[in-house]
């Protein structure tokens, strides 16, 4: 009936290794400004998060490196690297790009492989540049545990905590919406 429950059924019965989340709603929402892309994003995290940290089971996040349809949004630096930034914010273990590749139609991938030969598009060079900004981050985090994700804006996202609930902050101010992950070591 939900996501969440699915979430449960799939944890209990299957008992998996991993919790994988295919979450590309940043492209088909046109970056958040669909109505509910903003709310589906973080809600579905949200509940696979949760659903990790009750059984104990590894959390990863692929995020969307192309365009999924010629009407959707391209990807930009600031959309792949919000992608990552949040994945490891809810404390990804893995992270990993859907799809470098452009078979099935998929717009402005990373490797244009339609004449034969892999071809390095722009796409590309802006998922290695984010690819090295959150490679030292992720390395750092990794051996670290995650305490829990923190929200400027909880408007609309199910149990999501305020990041005055967060217990290693004193204090936080932003103009912008913020997300923030706990990490202790």
């Amino acid at each position: 009936p939900s996501y969440g429950e699915y979430l449960e059924q799939f944890a209990t019965i299957v008992k998996p290794d991993a919790i994988s989340l295919d979450n590309y709603r940043v492209i088909i929402s046109e970056n958040f400004k669909a109505k509910g892309g903003r709310e589906n994003y973080f809600n579905n995290m949200l509940q696979a998060r949760r659903v990790c940290d009750k059984y104990d089971i590894p959390f990863q996040f692929i995020a969307c490196c192309n365009q999924l349809r010629d009407w959707l949004t391209i990807p930009t630096f600031s959309n792949l690297a919000f992608q990552a930034y949040s994945a490891l914010a809810a404390g990804a273990r893995v992270f990993s790009w859907f799809l470098y590749f452009g078979r099935g139609g998929y717009l402005y991938s990373p490797i244009d492989d339609t004449t034969g030969e892999d071809i390095k598009t722009p796409t590309w060079y802006l998922l290695r540049e984010v690819n090295r900004r959150i490679l030292p981050l992720g390395e750092a985090l990794f051996d670290m545990e995650f305490k829990g994700m923190y929200f400027t804006n909880t408007e609309g996202l199910g149990g999501a905590k305020s990041v005055a609930e967060c217990p290693a902050l004193k204090q936080f101010t932003s103009d912008e919406e913020c997300m923030i992950g706990h990490y202790a070591d």
